[in-house]
């Protein structure tokens, strides 16, 4: 099993800067997640069949996920697939699509049960989360836990009182969290553009990275289907 929540917590506020400074890797294109994206108005989404992850198939190989699994410290017995050459991020019904844009941001394995719950609860897979979108998940997650010397944990409804869920109109089917009230910026330097980071996906399969230790059956798990909230 992964590492527990306070090693968990401990290697994101190590990485925080590196992720929020982090601005991609490929050069495809430049575009803004916060100023491109908009709120969700009724009919305004696109179909499903053209979402832009339909543009995109992974080029991730063997000494991919062997670095993936160094970097981001993912233990042996939590399974890494490279997807095949026809498998979009959305294609799979078991297996979780992850790009590696999401670990940079923080994100570790076990998934945390505030992110898994608030995913569900917006009907999104973690593959649909654009980079900024997690740089804002994460560091809600520290701040949340700094501010209150370690004693409190973010819940949902405190983050979406906070942040609503906005949909990237560039990239459709992609969402990012931009903030409810304009005048308080709760997470600042966020990078203008995220570049090539779409086709930087694998896939995480078996079921022993979802949830912590001490969480029993009824735990909510991971969203496997591409949705809208």
């Amino acid at each position: 099993m992964a590492a527990g929540g306070s090693d968990w917590l401990a290697v994101l506020s190590q990485e925080l800067l590196e992720g929020l400074s982090s601005s991609g890797r490929d050069s495809e294109e430049a575009l803004s997640e916060v100023t491109t994206s908009a709120r969700v108005v009724f009919g305004s989404l696109v179909e499903p069949k053209r979402w832009a992850v339909h543009s995109y198939f992974s080029k991730f190989n063997a000494e991919s996920i062997a670095r993936i699994r160094s970097r981001y410290q993912v233990l042996e017995d939590v399974v890494l697939r490279i997807p095949n050459s026809d498998e979009w991020a959305c294609s799979h019904v078991e297996d979780v699509a992850f790009y590696e844009s999401t670990l940079t941001a923080g994100l570790r394995f076990p998934v945390q049960p505030f992110i898994r719950e608030l995913l569900d609860f917006l009907s999104l897979a973690p593959g649909q989360v654009a980079p900024n979108g997690w740089r804002v998940i994460i560091s809600s997650i520290v701040m949340w836990k700094e501010s209150s010397d370690g004693l409190d944990d973010i819940i949902m409804e405190e983050f979406l009182y906070c942040f609503e869920p906005s949909h990237i109109t560039t990239s459709p089917g992609f969402w990012t969290f931009r903030n409810r009230d304009n005048l308080v910026k709760l997470v600042e330097v966020l990078p203008s553009s995220n570049r090539g980071w779409k086709d930087g996906y694998f896939f995480v399969c078996g079921d022993n990275w979802e949830r912590l230790p001490e969480e029993g059956d009824d735990f909510i798990p991971i969203r496997r289907t591409w949705g809208t909230p």
